[in-house]
């Protein structure tokens, strides 16, 4: 039986490299999927909200670093199912 909480369609979201003396920033992962992996600061585009707009809030958010975003320059999709072949996650 598929979960209430699963997607009914996918979420758009973006992930910000941010570089800094041959360094990149990564945080450790709050949530699923991947919880306590380290991962680039990233999050769910909101209502209204450009990509550029999206990936500097959330760096903020994440950091507390103010970044200037660049244009976008890569795309992936993530489909995860559950041991019953439902969709959990769909990015």
């Amino acid at each position: 039986m598929q979960s209430s909480r699963y997607p009914k369609q996918p979420t758009l979201a973006v992930g910000a490299i941010v570089f800094k003396a041959q360094k990149v920033l990564l945080v450790k992962r709050g949530k699923a999927p991947a919880k306590g992996v380290w991962a680039i600061p990233g999050g769910r585009v909101k209502l209204g909200e450009t990509l550029k707009l999206a990936a500097q809030r959330e760096v903020l958010e994440e950091t507390g670093i103010t970044i200037k975003a660049g244009e976008p320059v890569y795309s992936f999709e993530l489909i995860e199912y559950d041991e019953n072949g439902a969709v959990k996650f769909h990015y």
